[in-house]
């Protein structure tokens, strides 16, 4: 679901560790990591190709796991028809210091700024419109910069303010 209000679409990826149908309420697009279990590979679509219960579940009997990053051809297929219908993409990703996902976002955004030339990177600005990625308990995702490394937000898109 867009956010119809604005020329922006506010996006990040699923280990933001919210619900679907918090994204939904607050008009946040995201992508999905990857996942495996037991050599099985699922995307992390926030439970509907397994669900919570089953997932801690399979941990908890002592699955195999492990997890991977949305890759650079993923982001461009992700960002591109936003830019195409003329929005903005302000996506916030985890940080640096815990994967290596800014550097697919990064890889995706230098490929579209030669396919649609408006597109730029934003390093501030961010706090009206990332509190809409407030959790239900009112604890809000920050972009900040820690021992962890960068958290990351990227704009695509040239036509909203930041």
């Amino acid at each position: 679901m867009q956010n119809n209000e604005t020329d922006y679409i506010l996006s990040c990826c699923s280990t933001a560790d919210l619900s679907a149908e918090h994204f939904a309420r607050q008009g946040i697009e995201y992508v999905c990591f990857h996942y495996e279990l037991d050599g099985r590979q699922y995307l992390d679509d926030l439970g509907k190709s397994m669900s919570f219960e089953d997932f801690y579940q399979a941990m908890a009997d002592g699955a195999d796991t492990k997890t991977s990053q949305v890759s650079t051809g993923e982001f461009v297929e992700y960002f591109e028809p936003f830019l195409k219908e003329g929005k903005d993409v302000l996506h916030v990703c985890l940080s640096s210091g815990l994967s290596g996902t800014i550097n697919s976002a990064l890889m995706a955004k230098s490929i579209l700024e030669e396919k649609i030339p408006r597109t730029q990177p934003l390093y501030r600005g961010l706090s009206g419109r990332v509190k809409r990625l407030r959790s239900a308990d009112g604890h809000a995702c920050r972009p900040q910069e820690g021992r962890h490394g960068h958290s990351c937000a990227l704009r695509l898109g040239g036509a909203a303010q930041a």
